[in-house]
């Protein structure tokens, strides 16, 4: 699995999901986030702002795309024939798809009782662990979105309601 932006939030927990069902895992992030990952358990680990993830990662079955992206070819280049890219930033160019003979889907968030359980389970046996970048109290909820837009937070940022 390689995926593209993994030292935000969702990253880091879908890094340590895959990690625990034996998955080897690629992840690109921008900046140097490698201690993190590393602790996360990726087994690759590529720094946008330095490298060009489409000339580390090759072969691989599938995509998680979690970055903002107008480079569709190299995420693309990343897959094996027959591979499969998810998205959560938007539906991937379908014509890319098809001249590399992959599946592109945009994911939308479908919460159940059911994942949200397994989900649980693996972080009350410490399989995953949540990564919190920052907190910041309520009444500075701007800051923390401004934060967020900047980019280079590594993990969730948290609006802290009460105490």
């Amino acid at each position: 699995l390689f995926i593209n932006g993994g030292s935000g939030g969702i990253g880091t927990i879908a890094t340590q999901i895959a990690k625990k069902i034996g998955a080897y895992v690629a992840v690109s992030s921008k900046g140097d986030h490698t201690e993190l990952l590393k602790g996360l358990g990726a087994d690759v680990i590529v720094d946008v702002e330095t490298q060009d993830f489409s000339t580390i990662v090759k072969d691989y079955d599938a995509v998680l795309n979690l970055a903002r992206t107008e480079e569709w070819e190299k995420v693309f280049s990343t897959l094996k024939s027959g591979g499969t890219i998810v998205s959560l930033t938007g539906l991937p160019d379908e014509s890319v798809a098809k001249d590399h003979n992959v599946t592109a889907v945009a994911q939308m968030t479908n919460i159940n009782t059911e994942t949200l359980n397994t989900l649980r389970e693996f972080v009350e046996e410490g399989a995953v662990k949540p990564q919190v970048a920052l907190i910041f109290p309520l009444d500075q909820v701007r800051e923390a979105f401004e934060k967020l837009e900047s980019g280079g937070v590594s993990g969730k940022v948290v609006i802290k309601i009460k105490g």
